[in-house]
């Protein structure tokens, strides 16, 4: 009787949200992370046939005991005995956050190597677009447990409480952040759409020892799905690059998601092809 192969190993756990149609959410991460030669699992926390900007679109928000037990299973597996990073993105609920929180730390205790990117999604342009609640269950729940952060200038605003205009303010805002006590083991935090003093958009790059500003180019915000094909590129070549080198990571990705927001031929169609 032949023997059964060894499981494949996963590398990533996306835990984010699902669309049917476009380029958002673990739906911009899959298909990036395929391209990487990267194993990832997804974790829909809400489903939509596409991005609400297409019209009313209504979100299947996955109960927070589902993602529960789908996580309990899935941390279960001799797939995921080695996961090397797991990511957060999108919630559809308040009670969701805590419950993710708490599996990722149970599997942290037991993989001490398995790295968290919080990309804390809330919103944009001025506009909370999740319930205030879920802001505060993700600073409360996720930022403790963060390794890296990849919030937008508005996301930043809304987890610090402080006005952030300029890229100064940036790096004092996010600074402060990362020296709080409570992200002792937080190593960097990159804050996208800042405006530069020469009319061109940031992302800035704050660390233990440095401030950078990594990516400068025309304003080109305002594409659906830019801020989660971010997220995974900083994953992807977190992953690949040797030593730990987050600036040249966080570079990478921000190029490459630069690129492909130019090329995008709409606000609500974005390729995450990287050919």
């Amino acid at each position: 009787m032949p023997s059964s192969s060894p499981a494949e190993q996963l590398d990533v756990l996306s835990i984010q949200s699902g669309v049917m149609a476009g380029a958002v959410g673990n739906d911009a991460a899959g298909p990036i992370y395929a391209q990487r030669d990267l194993k990832a699992a997804r974790l829909d926390t809400v489903r939509l046939a596409a991005h609400p900007g297409h019209g009313v679109m209504r979100a299947h928000t996955t109960p927070a005991n589902t993602l529960s037990e789908l996580l309990a299973d899935f941390f279960s597996l001799p797939q995921a005995d080695n996961l090397k990073l797991i990511q957060t993105g999108y919630f559809g609920a308040a009670k969701q956050v805590s419950i993710v929180a708490g599996h990722i730390r149970s599997y942290r205790d037991t993989h001490p190597s398995c790295q968290f990117l919080c990309d804390p999604v809330l919103g944009d342009s001025g506009r909370l677009y999740v319930d205030s609640a879920i802001r505060d269950e993700i600073n409360t729940h996720l930022l403790p447990l963060a390794d890296y952060l990849t919030p937008n200038l508005f996301e930043l605003r809304n987890l610090t409480g402080t006005l952030i205009e300029t890229c100064d303010d940036a790096f004092r805002s996010a600074g402060a952040l990362l020296s709080e006590t409570r992200l002792s083991r937080c190593r960097a935090i990159l804050v996208t759409g800042v405006p530069h003093s020469n009319g061109t958009m940031t992302d800035c790059l704050v660390t233990r020892t440095s401030q950078d500003i990594i990516h400068a180019s025309a304003s080109t915000g305002g594409i659906s799905g830019s801020g989660d094909t971010l997220a995974a590129l900083m994953i992807a070549h977190l992953l690949s690059y040797p030593d730990d080198d987050i600036a040249s990571a966080a570079k990478a990705a921000c190029s490459v998601t630069s690129r492909l927001m130019a090329n995008a031929p709409s606000p609500l169609t974005m390729s995450v092809d990287l050919s």
